[in-house]
């Protein structure tokens, strides 16, 4: 799961061109959080799973698989 979040993330986020500090701020998350997720030494909690597949309109299958 770790992986697939990690690469479905970056690919979602430079799709619509957002920086990491765009996507923390819309987010209200730390940029070093999202930092963590793209090198894959953090996944977020299950409510922040839902939380970024709702803002980037995707499923959380589509997001973690």
């Amino acid at each position: 799961m770790m992986n697939n979040f990690r690469s479905n993330f970056i690919k979602e986020r430079t799709k619509r061109n957002l920086s990491q500090h765009q996507i923390a701020k819309e987010l209200q998350i730390n940029q070093k959080t999202i930092g963590s997720y793209e090198e894959g030494r953090a996944v977020p909690r299950i409510d922040g799973i839902i939380k970024i597949a709702d803002y980037f309109k995707i499923t959380i299958d589509q997001l973690v698989k």
